[in-house]
């Protein structure tokens, strides 16, 4: 393989002009598993968290939200891929607590990124990795 030829496969197939184009193909990965736990009710801009979520415990409810926001921000019912800890306790009805110790329980796993304080978003890079320690967890007891 020439130099030039390395340098075109490169551009073709692993420079990501954006954010957003990383964000898109991550999400791409999980939307088989993503659609068995949440849905977005666009009139309304909310995210739903279906049945089987609820058996889950509180941080990965709090995680599925979050992911919940990221695909409401790519189909452009959200402004932005980013949730306050204010939007989870009152979204999810949980207490203030316990959003505080699963948010830091998500970011010591390096599942989800503090933006700043009582601000989070997805860690695009770990999607995968999450779900499946999810699926190991399993419904709460």
């Amino acid at each position: 393989m020439s130099e030039e030829t390395l340098k075109e496969w490169i551009r073709k197939e692993l420079i990501i002009s954006d954010e957003r184009e990383v964000i898109i193909q991550s999400l791409l990965s999980v939307k088989d598993y993503a659609k068995q736990y949440i849905r977005l009710l666009k009139e309304k801009r909310e995210i739903l968290l279906l049945h089987p979520s609820r058996e889950l415990p509180s941080k990965w409810r709090i995680y599925l939200y979050i992911l919940g926001k990221a695909y409401g921000y790519i189909s452009g019912i959200f402004e932005n891929d980013q949730i306050t800890n204010k939007e989870l306790e009152n979204s999810l009805k949980l207490p203030e607590g316990t959003v505080k110790s699963s948010l830091k329980e998500l970011r010591d796993e390096e599942w989800i990124i503090q933006i700043e304080p009582g601000i989070h978003r997805l860690n695009y890079s770990k999607l995968s990795e999450a779900f499946e320690s999810m699926k190991k967890e399993g419904p709460k007891t």
